[in-house]
């Protein structure tokens, strides 16, 4: 199982458009082969902070999810919106 933990800060301007485009890619990407689980969250202290957690049966299924149009256009989308580069992080479950 591949974890992935996606991160960006997101310009105060284009919060709400971005909560958005942020709960249309949840909702297409849950009904994806080999998503066990993707989540969109706001940070408590800092709510112009996003945090994506996603579980992937592998990292095939990922690769498939990247390479989409509607991931694409979202990934354009928000780095157009940003205020620094987004981080993301991928984890194999070990245990």
């Amino acid at each position: 199982m591949v974890i992935v933990i996606a991160q960006a800060r997101i310009r105060a301007d284009a919060l709400k458009d971005t909560l958005e485009a942020a709960r249309e890619i949840v909702e297409r990407t849950r009904g994806e082969p080999g998503c066990i689980a993707y989540g969109a969250h706001q940070d408590l202290g800092d709510p112009q902070r996003i945090v994506f957690v996603e579980r992937w049966e592998t990292q095939a299924h990922v690769d498939a999810h990247m390479a989409l149009a509607h991931t694409q256009a979202f990934l354009g989308m928000v780095g157009g919106v940003v205020e620094a580069a987004p981080s993301i992080e991928m984890f194999e479950v070990a245990v």
